[in-house]
């Protein structure tokens, strides 16, 4: 990449990916078994990526690299909070992940266990057999030996019902939700986010394909609490913009976060860099923009790169 402090890596179940200095030492570093489940998550991540030929990230561990749009940055904290809390949840993944890999209907893809195992949600090569064997059990999948460990495997009908099942339980939504100080004419300090709203987050949500939705200009019935739970809840992802540290923006990414939607984090920079925001959310990759120009390209780019 040409920047100082990062490693690139090329690795058979992970594809490439980058990683600050800090952010390799600390997973090099990483020993015993809970570790190494830790470490097989990251794997899963970055297998998840690769099938769906994202651009490779760059992995930090507790601040992103100021300047660095190339490639999007995430924390290791978040990745590790993505991985799949059960094992349906796994499962469901892993089929995903295989018919990402199919190039069409009814092919065969060629699963070598020993290295795609983060591929299924796995965190041994071992275990990989096991989600493989449970998925042919739910018929989901039917499976062929081949020689070195390699496995072919076909999605069959009823995968791909469940596939259609998910997708129908937790459909890809077109809006956003945008969390942010609601500015005010009695509150000179707020105007900023005036112009950085409709220059910024709103045209750059537009143009990547997705409808805004700020509550405050939304006509509802009812409790403003209870639209916003219900509006986080049908978007597709949130944008979080925490210049001026408003406990609803912290509420809203956080319950946003734990329904695994993804958060992108923004402050204005001059804010970010003198009020210091949160240590909780501090470490995730905000895009730190200076004008509403600067706001508009790097969310526009962020949307882009890593919402699926």
């Amino acid at each position: 990449m040409g920047v100082d402090g990062i490693y690139k890596v090329q690795c058979p179940s992970c594809g490439t990916f980058y990683a600050t200095d800090n952010a390799h030492d600390t997973i090099q570093d990483w020993a015993g078994d809970e570790k190494q489940k830790q470490k097989s998550h990251i794997a899963a991540y970055l297998a998840y990526q690769r099938v769906r030929a994202l651009r490779p990230v760059i992995i930090y561990e507790a601040s992103a690299i100021p300047g660095v749009i190339a490639h999007p940055q995430v924390s290791i904290r978040y990745i590790l909070d993505l991985f799949p809390k059960t094992t349906l949840g796994r499962l469901d993944t892993a089929l995903q992940n295989l018919k990402a890999h199919t190039p069409e209907l009814g092919a065969a893809i060629h699963v070598n266990v020993k290295d795609d195992y983060p591929l299924l949600l796995a965190e041994t090569p071992g275990e990989g057999l096991f989600m493989l064997d449970t998925l042919c059990e739910k018929r989901h999948i039917s499976k062929q030996e081949g020689v070195s460990g390699t496995v072919y495997v076909t999605i069959k009908e009823k995968g791909l019902a469940h596939l259609d099942e998910i997708e129908r339980q937790h459909p890809k939504s077109n809006e956003a939700f945008v969390a942010m100080w609601f500015p005010k004419p009695e509150d000179p300090e707020s105007n900023i986010l005036t112009e950085a709203y409709e220059r910024g987050f709103h045209p750059a949500i537009k143009e990547a394909g997705y409808d805004p939705i700020r509550i405050d200009k939304e006509e509802f019935l009812g409790k403003i609490d209870d639209e916003i739970i219900a509006r986080i809840r049908q978007s597709r992802f949130l944008v979080a913009d925490f210049t001026g540290q408003r406990g609803g923006v912290y509420y809203e990414a956080g319950f946003a976060h734990g329904l695994g939607i993804p958060v992108i984090f923004t402050c204005e920079k001059n804010y970010f860099e003198s009020h210091k925001v949160n240590f909780d959310t501090r470490q995730y990759n905000h895009i730190d923009w200076a004008d509403t120009s600067d706001l508009y390209n790097r969310l526009l780019k962020r949307i882009r790169e890593t919402i699926v």
